[in-house]
């Protein structure tokens, strides 16, 4: 497949129903495979042509969703996709049978329309005559956003959107770019310049999808589609987008969401999951219809049918060229949700540890690979998926060969599949309930800690030590033009009584959140970070064993002072939230205090105190050096607070280096397994 090409059209018409079906043998609907795309001017066009089908079953896609919205425009996509649907299509579509339903993921703007093969010219015409004409009148926008808030407002009060909506602020930030729901003070304010601008930007046949499966022919559809898209010009090309940051917990809490009206409590449990160019994800996928497929399954015979839970679910929500997420979801009365959650945690990681029977893990699989025939069987399901795999430029076999790797799957792999990418202490659990009803019965569980959509305000006083520190380290611009800084340090820790030093190699990239880390121990440990946790494998120029694996973990700011600074000057995701009662100046990320810092008399930190795996800790700061125009601390001590010892952590900088080159060999890594 041509990875320049932009628009694909592929063709569909509907089946009649099977009724379902007990084996795989019962599937009839042909493999999906496909074709190379065929360009019509600047688009492709991709179509599968079936005479016995009736009706059309069209997909046309825009390359501009919810990830390429500006950070202050959340929801300018959706109220787009509702614009570019004229009143009149979709009344003349029904009066015909026919039909058209906008809607947006992260990738793209998408319109799924079906209509009789001889209203499919007309149908492609009026729909490209709107993405052609940038013309919004004030009134039709107004009215448009108007019921698409009031929408919203409706759908974004359930208890089931707080939650999660809570999950996906705490895994990408207050304003996630990977979220589909509009923020309702952004769509609020939203206008028609912004919908002009956001439409010129985004709508153009190098950015078009489209996908169709019928009874015309390849070249009836060629033509229509020639027709239609004529005089529509060329906008750039979507950008290379980077891997954004997950937030990975260090110790286990739930965020308590307080919604004091909710009749029942719903929880949410999510942690890094797979992408669907991922060896695992069909055995995943095998994995999730073992423990929900049916009232046997582990996960409805102890959490649903035993009263403690009014539903409940899990499974690896797989995304195309990103890493997706694993999704659990428990809903739960007030009174039960703590046994609930207890039990249904307790069943994932059993079934983590292997503690699943093979048959369940068979049945599985057949009833994963029965649902996936009888996904084929709906036109409509084709045209999407022949859209999505032209999309995000997967091969032209790729259902072909993930239908064959679903035959393969055997237990023992689902086990394996299960134990590399299910990262049961790296979960997020977000409760939205009644708080002052369901805080007590979830630290049956864990403790928790009380999650707000708002941002902390931040404490003038504090603000103003902030700004004292930055200037005593040489100012906020300096350390906001800082992108990195590489040292090396000399170590000293206590071992079983016995004091061992160690170098340790570090370096950070601040603005692509890249992270190294070579320990030269007996065990050497490395970390390369590009933003997406997950596994890496094989020989990265240090000395460890081919098959050694890794796990990749995404830098933070709790444990580098270099690393807050710099987010700090650029005002980016820290927050100068208050004062403490020390007097130390605490910092907030975007799910709560991250550190608090005393300063010395010179306005330098002199104390940090922060959490990590070992516990609460406390690095002390005990003399500073200069590299050019940068102070940095050349010795650090940490007291082993968590243990009945005085020992103690100790540092000595022997080098800083700031802004240090990239390494393109530490992006070379081998495929995950």
């Amino acid at each position: 497949m041509n990875p320049s090409c932009a628009l694909v059209l592929v063709l569909a018409s509907l089946v009649p129903s099977t009724g379902g079906f007990s084996s795989i043998a019962n599937a009839s609907a042909p493999p999906l495979r496909l074709e190379e795309p065929e360009k019509v001017g600047s688009a492709q066009l991709v179509s599968e042509q079936d005479t016995t089908l009736g009706l059309v079953h069209g997909h046309l896609a825009i390359r501009g969703g919810s990830v390429q919205e500006p950070g202050n425009q959340k929801g300018v996509a959706t109220l787009l996709a509702r614009l570019l649907v004229p009143d009149d299509l979709s009344s003349w579509l029904k009066s015909r049978g026919g039909s058209i339903e906008p809607s947006v993921d992260l990738d793209a703007i998408r319109f799924a329309f079906t209509c009789a093969p001889a209203d499919f010219e007309e149908t492609i015409g009026r729909l490209a005559a709107s993405l052609k004409s940038n013309d919004y009148p004030t009134e039709r926008v107004a009215s448009t956003r108007e019921a698409l808030v009031r929408e919203q407002e409706v759908e974004q009060s359930t208890v089931s959107s707080i939650a999660d909506r809570a999950a996906e602020h705490i895994f990408y930030g207050r304003f996630p770019d990977y979220t589909t729901t509009p923020n309702l003070d952004h769509l609020r304010s939203l206008t028609a310049t912004d919908v002009q601008a956001f439409h010129s930007a985004n709508v153009g046949a190098n950015r078009l999808v489209c996908a169709v499966v019928s009874s015309l022919s390849r070249n009836d559809v060629k033509a229509a589609l020639k027709k239609a898209l004529d005089g529509l010009g060329k906008v750039e090309a979507v950008p290379t987008e980077l891997p954004k940051p997950l937030y990975t917990p260090l110790l286990a809490k739930i965020y308590v969401v307080d919604v004091p009206g909710a009749d029942h409590t719903e929880v949410r449990v999510i942690s890094p999951g797979v992408s669907r160019n991922s060896i695992t994800q069909p055995a995943l996928e095998s994995w999730k219809w073992s423990a929900n497929g049916g009232p046997e399954s582990r996960i409805q015979k102890e959490v649903v049918a035993t009263g403690l839970a009014t539903s409940a679910e899990c499974g690896f929500e797989s995304d195309w060229n990103r890493m997706g997420l694993f999704r659990g979801t428990l809903s739960a009365t007030h009174e039960n949700v703590g046994e609930a959650l207890q039990a249904y945690m307790t069943v994932i990681q059993e079934q983590r540890a292997g503690r699943v029977t093979r048959p369940d893990l068979e049945e599985g699989r057949l009833r994963f690979a029965e649902w996936e025939a009888l996904q084929l069987e709906d036109p409509a399901v084709r045209a999407y998926r022949l859209a999505q795999t032209t999309i995000h430029r997967f091969p032209a076999n790729y259902y072909e060969l993930y239908a064959k790797a679903t035959e393969e799957i055997r237990g023992n792999y689902v086990i394996k599949a299960l134990r590399g990418n299910l990262m049961v202490r790296s979960m997020v659990i977000v409760a939205a309930g009644p708080a002052e009803k369901i805080t007590e019965n979830l630290q049956y569980y864990t403790d928790t800690i009380e999650y707000t959509f708002a941002t902390p305000a931040s404490d003038p006083e504090a603000v103003a030590l902030t700004n004292r520190m930055l200037e005593a380290l040489g100012g906020r611009e300096l350390w906001a033009n800082l992108k990195g800084a590489e040292l090396v340090a000399e170590t000293k820790v206590e071992q079983s009584g016995i004091w061992r030093t160690r170098t340790a190699h570090l370096w950070r990239y601040f603005d692509k959140v890249y992270s190294r880390v070579e320990q030269s121990a007996r065990n050497k440990e490395v970390c390369v970070t590009d933003g997406t946790p997950g596994w890496i494998t094989g020989d990265l120029g240090v000395r460890f064993t081919s098959n050694s694996r890794y796990r990749v973990q995404v830098a933070n700011t709790r444990r580098w002072l270099y690393s807050l600074l710099h987010q700090l000057s650029v005002e980016d995701s820290v927050i100068v939230s208050r004062m403490g009662e020390d007097g130390q100046i605490v910092f907030s990320d975007r799910i709560g205090e991250i550190c608090s810092i005393e300063l010395a008399e010179n306005g330098r930190p002199a104390r940090m105190s922060y959490t990590d795996t070992a516990g609460d800790q406390v690095a002390i700061y005990k003399t500073w050096s200069k590299s050019g125009d940068y102070l940095y601390c050349n010795e650090l001590t940490i007291p082993y607070s968590n243990l009945k010892t005085d020992a103690e952590y100790t540092q000595k900088v022997t080098k800083f280096v700031p802004n240090p080159p990239f390494d393109p060999a530490l992006y070379k890594m081998p495929a995950s397994e």
